[in-house]
């Protein structure tokens, strides 16, 4: 049971690491993708050596402003989120979506952390789906408002 509940809080945490660029640094001679892009693609070598992640030691990768912007955006996305559930006008195909996106993050939160260890990587790839969710209910509300 211990490693049940490991899992769950794990997926709990896992639901607020939503940093961008965690994982990024440099992957030069010695590293597992070096030895594939020298065997695999040695014309392409150079190009790699000289990329922003790998010149400098990744020095370079700076993501603290695009995480402080995913971070209003996802706030912002949230507060659509309460304004969603406690509005009747919003249609129930809309609310159902919204619904399966929110299941669909937990889920996703649960599984990665819970077989593997919370990593800011994991959540980031899909928190997108919200914000592009309530874009296209706002896009689309918009667009009836404007056009009738």
């Amino acid at each position: 049971m211990s490693n049940v509940l490991k899992s769950f809080l794990s997926g709990t945490r896992q639901l607020a690491y939503l940093n961008v660029g965690e994982g990024l640094t440099a992957y030069n001679e010695g590293s597992a993708p070096y030895g594939q892009v020298h065997w695999r693609f040695r014309n392409e070598l150079n190009d790699y050596l000289n990329s922003k992640q790998n010149k400098y030691n990744g020095v370079n990768l700076n993501f603290e402003f695009l995480t402080m912007i995913q971070w209003i955006v996802i706030f912002l996305s949230l507060i659509s989120v309460v304004y969603f559930y406690s509005d009747s006008r919003v249609s129930k195909p809309a609310i159902y979506f919204l619904t399966f996106i929110l299941i669909g993050l937990l889920v996703n939160a649960l599984c990665t952390a819970g077989l593997s260890s919370p990593y800011e990587r994991y959540q980031s790839r899909v928190i997108w789906l919200l914000p592009l969710m309530i874009f296209c209910y706002w896009s689309d509300t918009v667009k009836d408002k404007w056009l009738k």
